[in-house]
């Protein structure tokens, strides 16, 4: 009995079917070049820190000496290290840059394309295999995280990719592709550690069909138990060199990220603390999460609604081996990582493509033909609206379509804002990294070890200020808010950005304190210069939970107009619920009419919006001029039951003779310490 099955060849797919498949890939490509020569985001968090190791890894090659080894194990101990590999050789055809290292998927999205059709080609025929090649690489978290530097959308090609291999071992009982399908094994491990959590359920499954398979010879019964276990030492072997020596501390720290047992400091901790700003197990929202994100980021409503469509009619249908082995591509990890504290769009990517299968291999099995064709027409039409709009943009759509429920919210339709780990569309924007890195590299002198701190360390700043720092071959080491709050003290520059302090809850107590100490030994600080980011924002971070002082000078300018000179913060209780009062020294810079009003924003620890409220100011101001310094006061009651999740506040100024949100640029505020020179 083989998986293999092709009842349904068309002569045109048969005939024109690679050139298909290459014009897909053509298609991709080209679109994927022109979005990320005219994008200017850098490598945000995860990403900048692939490249960086990428870079890193460069370097170990083109300097190869006796230490090769012990530099090489050294540059990545925590990620496996297939991407960054893959990168190297690009690097030497056409220099290191992000575009080039992001156009690494190019290698994986070739794998991908042809992986997914082999195995629609294999369960059903060459027709399933193209429709479902389409599908996936329409999909919007595929397409997306295809643009950027993620190890994500890499692992979702390997899994595919071993999923193919697995069919073409027929049931472990061919020699030469149960070896490929360990190879597959090994390499995807070095993709990602979460490899083996999407090959579980298949990979069993087929093995467990391959022991109760009839065959006529005691050798012949043996064959799929040895192939098996070949596999298994294949894909161990290939993976080894990394494994071995980082195997146990990833190990821990993958537990720590899950469960959150390890000791209070330790790195571990640190990981489930994050996950716990991204939803931890146990509630009906958690449980939900990864539902909500298949429907609302990952494939869209319509193709979440084909997909459960398809999934009862196949069942009811087929009743066969090849669908469950699809079914437990999609609930083994759906299961895993719900129960984990770690919740991210980013973890169950790598499940997407059986979903684009089950759909393909649903409609090839409408009997009715031109149902079946005007299903296809749908198909097509609506995988390319949502791929234009998206990457390109259309003001003539709205930007999105949702409905909101008890447990969150239905997106329908979404013309999305580019994540850190996906990339939709371009962005343009001079983020000033190396303007930064240049500035300091002026002043440093001859100095060698540079400590510079950053507050906060978030998505820009982290990463890209690291790899500009290595391109240039400067010797620069960037600290984050997550080390010890002692460091400015220490530092020879610290980078503060005003206006722009958003960063997960358990960096904030570090940021503020490290801002206190900077107060207090202010003598110590001589302001060099400063920097607009083109990041816009219309409400400003004032308050949250950790805060050290509910007052601060910020001198932060809002649509050229007014500038918050200070503010403060004070809150009570009213009954049960929470009165919070936010003072503004505000001095116009132009004159201004109408009146002007606050609008109040609290964030959860997830930084999820939970309330959205306009206070006006107790004393009406209005007809600002220029030179004008006035204080804004204005207050509002938070009912208990949003106040008990409350972490953090956000202030926007709202001019009614606009009708319009004031909008203001963070800056890098660029410290240097005296005496460090």
């Amino acid at each position: 009995m083989k998986i293999d099955s092709m009842p349904r060849q068309n002569s045109f797919t048969n005939k024109y079917c690679f050139r298909i498949l290459l014009v897909l890939l053509l298609f991709h490509t080209v679109n994927n070049y022109i979005i990320l020569t005219n994008d200017d985001t850098p490598l945000l968090w995860d990403g900048g820190d692939y490249f960086f190791k990428s870079l890193q890894y460069y370097n170990v090659f083109v300097n190869f000496d006796s230490n090769f080894i012990s530099r090489f194990n050294d540059v990545s101990l925590y990620r496996p290290p297939l991407l960054m590999l893959s990168s190297v050789p690009l690097y030497l055809v056409f220099g290191r840059s992000t575009d080039v290292a992001v156009m690494t998927n190019i290698l994986y999205l070739i794998i991908l394309i042809f992986s997914i059709y082999g195995i629609g080609r294999r369960i059903h025929s060459k027709e399933v295999g193209l429709m479902a090649a389409f599908i996936v690489t329409f999909f919007p978290i595929i397409f997306g995280m295809s643009r950027s530097y993620w190890q994500d959308f890499p692992l979702t090609a390997m899994v595919s990719l071993s999923l193919y291999l697995l069919i073409r071992t027929n049931y472990f009982r061919d020699r030469k592709y149960s070896v490929l399908f360990g190879l597959s094994i090994g390499l995807g491990m070095l993709t990602k550690w979460t490899h083996f959590v999407f090959l579980t359920g298949p990979f069993l499954y087929i093995f467990t069909l391959s022991l109760k398979l009839d065959e006529e010879s005691h050798e012949e019964k043996k064959r799929p138990i040895l192939n098996f276990i070949i596999a298994i030492l294949v894909g161990m072997v290939v993976a080894s060199f990394w494994y071995i020596p980082n195997g146990l501390d990833v190990a821990g720290k993958l537990f720590g990220l899950s469960v959150g047992v390890t000791g209070k400091g330790d790195e571990a901790t640190r990981f489930q603390q994050l996950g716990e700003t991204i939803g931890p197990s146990g509630t009906l929202k958690s449980l939900l999460f990864y539902g909500g994100m298949l429907v609302n980021e990952q494939v869209s409503f319509f193709f979440a609604g084909l997909f459960l469509i398809f999934t009862v009619m196949l069942l009811k249908r087929e009743r066969g081996k090849t669908l469950w082995m699809f079914l437990l591509w999609v609930v083994i990890p759906f299961i895993a990582f719900t129960l984990i504290k770690n919740k991210t769009t980013r973890n169950t990517v790598p499940m997407i493509p059986a979903i684009g299968l089950i759909i393909s291999w649903g409609i090839m099995s409408l009997r009715v033909s031109w149902t079946r064709k005007a299903v296809i027409a749908i198909i097509l039409l609506i995988g390319f609206f949502q791929y234009i709009t998206i990457s390109y943009g259309s003001n003539l759509f709205p930007k999105k379509l949702d409905l909101t429920i008890p447990v969150g919210e239905i997106v329908f339709y979404e013309q999305f804002e580019n994540r850190s780990h996906a990339i939709f569309r371009a962005n343009q924007g001079d983020w000033k990294a190396e303007e930064i890195v240049n500035r300091i590299n002026m002043d440093r002198g001859n100095k060698k070890d540079i400590q510079i701190v950053l507050l906060p360390r978030d998505a820009f700043t982290w990463m890209a200020m690291e790899y500009t720092s290595y391109l240039k071959e400067l010797p620069f080491t960037f600290i984050g808010a997550v080390n010890s709050p002692e460091a400015v003290l220490k530092a020879d520059y610290v980078l503060l950005k005003k206006g722009g302090f958003v960063a997960p809850w358990f960096l904030m107590k570090n940021i503020h304190t490290s801002i206190d100490l900077m107060e207090e030994h202010k003598k110590e600080f001589v302001l060099l210069t400063s920097v607009k980011l083109p990041e816009e924002r219309n409400f400003l971070p004032v308050y949250d939970i950790e805060a050290t002082r509910k007052s601060r000078s910020w001198g932060v300018i809002f649509s050229k107009k007014l500038e918050v000179m200070d503010y403060s913060i004070s809150d009570e209780l009213e009954g049960k619920d929470r009165k919070f009062t936010v003072k503004l020294n505000i001095k116009g810079i132009e004159n201004m009419d109408g009146e002007l009003m606050v609008i109040f924003i609290f964030l959860n620890k997830k930084m999820e919006v939970i309330m959205r409220k306009p206070g006006k100011p107790l004393t009406p101001l209005s007809g600002w001029r220029a030179g004008d310094v006035k204080t804004m006061e204005a207050s509002l009651e938070v009912p208990a039951d949003v106040a008990k999740d409350l972490f953090s506040l956000e202030i926007g100024l709202y001019d009614s003779s606009k009708r319009e949100l004031l909008k203001y640029h963070p800056e890098y505020l660029i410290y240097k310490r005296i005496g460090s020179q």
